[in-house]
């Protein structure tokens, strides 16, 4: 874990470089007479930059990274992530978990079927209006089917194997681990902004 922040700060250095390096260079090359490229720290640079700041970060992939990491918290503190490295590492479950993994995969052949019914019957409602998959409702969704899968399985879990008992032990795995994920989310609002403002000044 370690590591992987410290990965996560080089990436946030590198990317906070990038971005002061495109509000200089805009600067510079727009003062130069280049007419093509406009200045981040303009009067107009500054009102797209504060007036769309919101925009420019409130993108479905936050979304999804909130999603993703909702279930990713649920998913470890469930005990699912221990009990599937238990199994494939070959070493004895309890009865409690052994149980609690065969009620997790018939939940999840559920799962599949009714997604299944909803995108590949005819007249499917999740396609698109001609019958493709992609583009449609499903492939905008999929990472919504997938992250709500992963939390529904590992609250279904937890019930089983008795490591949620409560109401207040399942609200608590929807974001316990959150805070371990929030270095992604500083990445994605800094390469959201730098992308946002080389659209802009080119």
């Amino acid at each position: 874990m370690e590591k992987t922040k410290r990965i996560a700060l080089i990436i946030c250095k590198l990317l906070l470089i990038a971005n002061l390096l495109v509000v200089l260079l805009s600067w510079i090359i727009s003062a130069m007479g280049n007419t093509d490229i406009r200045s981040l720290i303009s009067s107009e640079g500054l009102r797209w930059f504060l007036g769309n700041y919101v925009d420019i970060i409130a993108t479905p992939v936050l979304a999804w990274l909130l999603l993703l990491a909702i279930a990713y918290s649920c998913f470890r503190q469930s005990g699912l992530s221990d009990a599937l490295s238990k199994r494939f590492m070959g070493d004895k479950l309890m009865f409690k978990q052994r149980l609690a993994l065969r009620v997790t995969i018939i939940a999840l052949i559920a799962i599949i079927a009714i997604v299944s019914l909803l995108v590949f019957t005819p007249h499917a409602v999740l396609l698109s209006p001609v019958g493709s998959i992609f583009p449609s409702p499903f492939s905008r969704s999929i990472i919504p089917i997938i992250a709500g899968t992963v939390t529904i399985l590992s609250l279904l879990y937890g019930l089983v194997s008795g490591t949620i008992n409560n109401a207040e032990t399942a609200f608590m795995c929807l974001y316990s681990e959150i805070k371990n994920l929030f270095p992604i989310f500083i990445i994605y609002i800094l390469a959201a902004q730098l992308y946002a403002c080389l659209r802009f000044v080119f």
